[in-house]
């Protein structure tokens, strides 16, 4: 790798860096340092990741031609000289979180069924398929209108205070076991109010604590 392919990879990366920190106009601002040297890249990785992730900045901020984006981020990702199946995992799981937020479902969930097919073949940590899987409970949960989504809610917002998709997808399973083994009006309409922030975050750490008692 080159001087010149070398700062163009610093700077995806740290454009890259600041779509995740919610910073897009930054991450825009930095890719276009090198908007006139990425073309000299063609058909390299960080040509196909430079699409990507200005994508990813336009979807954030919520522009109408972050679509027209993926697509080209698509096509170069299609004409690498060298598949790289990694990125193209980030890329179906990158335009399925765009297509949420703009409502299409069934678009977003064939592209995180893609994402999660991808990984699995890669032998990805349990932790990234655990991710694609909790995307596809909460599309599955918005389409349908189903009651069950405020409780996915809460429990998503409870999962800020630190916790991995894995704990997500634990506490989930073990609430909806719970819920469907008690499924007598009072009962069910008991766990509909547990179903709290506050009742996730008491979930959620005693499923961290049971895997950490497992692995020490």
């Amino acid at each position: 790798m080159g001087a010149d392919e070398k700062k163009c990879r610093r700077v995806v990366d740290t454009a890259r860096a600041c779509v995740l920190r919610g910073q897009a106009p930054q991450a825009l601002g930095h890719l276009d340092t090198v908007r006139l040297e990425i073309d000299d890249f063609a058909a390299t990785p960080v040509w196909a990741e430079y699409a990507l992730i200005y994508a990813g900045a336009l979807a954030a901020m919520r522009d109408a031609s972050a679509e027209y984006a993926f697509d080209d981020a698509f096509k170069r990702i299609s004409q690498l000289a060298v598949l790289d199946p990694a990125l193209q995992t980030r890329a179906h799981g990158d335009f399925a979180k765009y297509l949420v937020e703009q409502r299409s479902f069934r678009r977003a969930r064939e592209h995180y069924r893609l994402a999660e097919k991808i990984a699995e073949s890669l032998d990805e940590s349990d932790e990234v398929l655990a991710h694609y899987q909790m995307c596809l409970i909460g599309i599955d949960l918005q389409e349908k209108r189903d009651p069950q989504l405020h409780a996915f809610q809460s429990l998503r917002r409870a999962a800020m205070d630190g916790y991995t998709d894995l704990d997500q997808r634990e506490a989930w399973l073990h609430y909806v076991d719970e819920f469907q083994r008690d499924r007598r009006h009072m009962l069910a309409a008991r766990k509909g109010n547990e179903a709290s922030v506050d009742y996730f975050r008491g979930l959620l750490s005693s499923v961290k604590r049971r895997r950490s008692e497992v692995t020490n």
